[in-house]
């Protein structure tokens, strides 16, 4: 049997069933590599996909975390006057402006937490 493979002609002096045997261990090893290149790709891109959607949740995030910002700062300027608010206004001021803090809070939380998912996503 003649085996021609990387440019190179090998001559085998043996049955066709045993030539099989012979270079079914290097097939095998040649697929197995194939599909564990194939296999890293696979978790390669499902990772990146993973990475992508926390990296989107965390901008998301980012957003809410700067519009409760926004306005907490707005409504602690309107207080800064103190004459152009009564004072159940001013109660309605606080109370809106704890709430939101309490909001803040708990994106924060989230927002560390979402961080923290991205950098083991990174790391594994």
């Amino acid at each position: 049997i003649w085996d021609i493979a990387d440019r190179k002609i090998r001559i085998h002096h043996f049955s066709l069933g045993e030539y099989l045997k012979f270079i079914e261990p290097k097939t095998t090893s040649k697929d197995d590599l194939t599909n564990k290149k194939s296999k890293i790709k696979n978790k390669q891109t499902a990772s990146n996909k993973v990475i992508h959607a926390i990296e989107k949740e965390i901008k998301k995030i980012e957003i809410k975390i700067s519009k409760r910002e926004k306005e907490i700062k707005s409504l602690e300027q309107e207080m800064a006057n103190p004459n152009s608010i009564s004072h159940e206004e001013l109660q309605a001021f606080y109370s809106k402006i704890e709430e939101l803090n309490n909001e803040l809070e708990e994106l924060m939380k989230i927002w560390e937490e979402k961080n923290m998912e991205l950098e083991n996503s990174l790391n594994s």
